[in-house]
């Protein structure tokens, strides 16, 4: 039996050239202690090279943990990240900084316990 994909998870969000800020996040989840990669897709034409910030975050932390850039053309983004214990307020975000519009995929892909030799293709 093939399931059609849910409504909301086919849904882009639409960042606007010259717009700059939060683009998604969520969804504050919590998580066991693992290693972790989250997958954002992303689409753009712009010609400009800085398009916008990708970042994981745990409720009351101040720092991210994990964060990159994403430049014009890149389709895929994902990162890498490690949970000690298990944390609560998990969120992916996602913020234009205002230079090209871009459209970004309403959900994200989360691995758990991936190897570490694979990061050739991660940027951390």
């Amino acid at each position: 039996m093939q399931r059609e994909p849910l409504p909301w998870s086919i849904t882009w969000i639409e960042a606007a050239d010259g717009e700059a800020g939060v683009v998604m996040h969520g969804p504050y989840m919590p998580l066991r202690a693992g290693r972790y990669r989250v997958t954002w897709q992303i689409r753009s034409v712009a010609k400009k090279s800085l398009i916008a910030v990708c970042d994981v975050v745990a409720l009351g932390q101040a720092e991210p943990l994990a964060r990159c850039e994403v430049q014009s053309g890149e389709t895929l983004i994902s990162l890498d990240f490690d949970i000690p214990d298990t944390t609560f307020g998990i969120e992916f975000r996602c913020f234009s900084i205002g230079n090209a519009g871009f459209s970004i995929l309403r959900t994200v892909e989360l691995e758990e316990n991936i190897e570490r030799d694979r990061r050739s293709m991660v940027r951390e």
